[in-house]
């Protein structure tokens, strides 16, 4: 798998260390018609990897049959919904039958019959952290569905971001012991600059260029959605020319975490939610306003840093969007 320019689509692949490996995990489950679970940080290259990867599957139809599911706040299963849009996908003119016994046995009937025409069936779930319990649960009903020879009849892939919630629910063991877990890692320093220079941003040559890019990663979140974001307030600044440097980035750390977050909208509470989703524990809008401050240097406290820099990258993607 290489970097790549589809002139026809305009899509780009941009390859690291992190979507090989995926691409690899993602390759070993839909051969063994396993369920895989993506995991990663805000911005980590999830969705991005998850539409490449969805692309490469519709391009081939007569071997593939890929069914695309987004995680949403739902109370309650979707799996009557899920069951439908499965049915569909594998019989275009099928009305799915309206109770879900009866739906449950026929898309069985149809991942058979797809099996043995050797096509592989692919259930892709985007930010699977926001399903609700029940949803995932039942989803192991149906990775169950089996045949003569065959325990699994189609592979489900899940995307999500870190969460205390879908952790609990993976740690224990009617779910946990039947997924696999693939966690992205961060970018090394040598793919951080490789994106920034991919969205146009060069360096000064020498040893100023050196300083300029190891400063561009210290204060960089290593992520592609840190890199973009970093990138974009570089080339906002009016003494941009073109070639970044050491003052460049000095220049936009002038605005601090405070200011930019109050820019995004983001409050303290905010923090302190996302904080309890990814850890299980509630800080004190205390604590958070002292963290953002800088004014604790606990472990907290850096991790309470970390979410409001991924939160105001969000929020700055989500504006230019």
């Amino acid at each position: 798998m290489q970097p790549q320019t589809n002139t026809q689509t305009e899509r780009y692949f941009i390859e690291t260390a992190n979507t090989r490996a995926i691409y690899n995990a993602v390759t070993k489950a839909v051969k063994n018609k396993s369920w895989l679970l993506i995991q990663g940080d805000v911005g980590a290259g999830k969705t991005y990897m998850k539409d490449f990867l969805v692309y490469e599957w519709a391009a081939d139809p007569e071997n593939y049959v890929v069914l695309q599911q987004p995680g949403f706040v739902l109370s309650g299963s979707r799996l009557r919904v899920i069951m439908k849009r499965m049915i569909h996908a594998l019989s275009r003119d099928e009305r799915a039958p309206q109770d879900v016994e009866t739906r449950y046995y026929r898309l069985q009937t149809l991942l058979i019959r797809a099996n043995r025409e050797k096509k592989k069936i692919i259930l892709v779930v985007d930010e699977s952290q926001d399903m609700s319990e029940a949803t995932i649960r039942e989803l192991k009903k149906l990775h169950e569905l089996s045949s003569p020879g065959r325990p699994h009849l189609f592979t489900i892939i899940m995307f999500a971001k870190e969460s205390a919630r879908i952790d609990a629910i993976l740690n224990g063991r009617e779910i946990g012991y039947r997924v696999q877990r693939h966690f992205i890692n961060k970018l090394s320093n040598d793919e951080m600059i490789g994106f920034a220079m991919e969205w146009g941003l060069g360096f000064e040559k020498g040893k100023a260029g050196q300083i300029a890019m190891q400063y561009f990663c210290d204060t960089t979140h290593p992520t592609p959605l840190g890199v973009q974001y970093t990138v974009g307030r570089i080339m906002g600044l009016k003494s941009f020319d073109g070639v970044a440097t050491e003052n460049h980035i000095r220049e936009i750390l002038k605005t601090d975490l405070s200011d930019r977050l109050k820019y995004y909208r983001i409050s303290l509470e905010d923090i302190s939610d996302r904080y309890q989703e990814l850890y299980g524990q509630r800080p004190s809008k205390a604590q958070v306003s002292k963290s953002i401050g800088n004014k604790s240097d606990t472990a907290m406290a850096q991790k309470i840093r970390d979410i409001g820099r991924d939160m105001v990258q969000q929020g700055a993607a989500n504006q230019a969007v």
